[in-house]
């Protein structure tokens, strides 16, 4: 999952399956490993939001909920500022609703 998150560019793809996969095993996830994988995941929500990589609306809202799942049993420990997943969110909405 982590090579597919790394590559540059994300292969559009293989991402909906990737984010959906890590949300299922998100609680195997090492501690050790949470902050390489949310940095993965923050930069390709911010290229996003810049205009350098365009997620699909659905990826985007697997990016935030792949976060959100990984973030909710063992990244309770952690204090982290989740601005930009939930900018990704806001963002995403509105695409979902103009493209059903």
């Amino acid at each position: 999952y982590f090579r597919v998150l790394k590559m540059d560019p994300v292969a559009p793809d293989l991402l909906p399956a990737v984010l959906k996969g890590l949300a299922r095993f998100a609680h195997l996830i090492n501690i050790n490993f949470f902050s390489d994988l949310l940095q993965a995941i923050k930069a390709l929500v911010l290229a996003d939001a810049t205009g350098e990589c365009a997620l699909t609306a659905a990826s985007a809202i697997h990016c935030v909920s792949a976060v959100f799942k990984c973030l909710k049993n063992q990244g309770e420990v952690w204090d982290l500022d989740l601005q930009d997943f939930f900018d990704a969110l806001f963002q995403a909405i509105p695409r979902i609703a103009a493209d059903p």
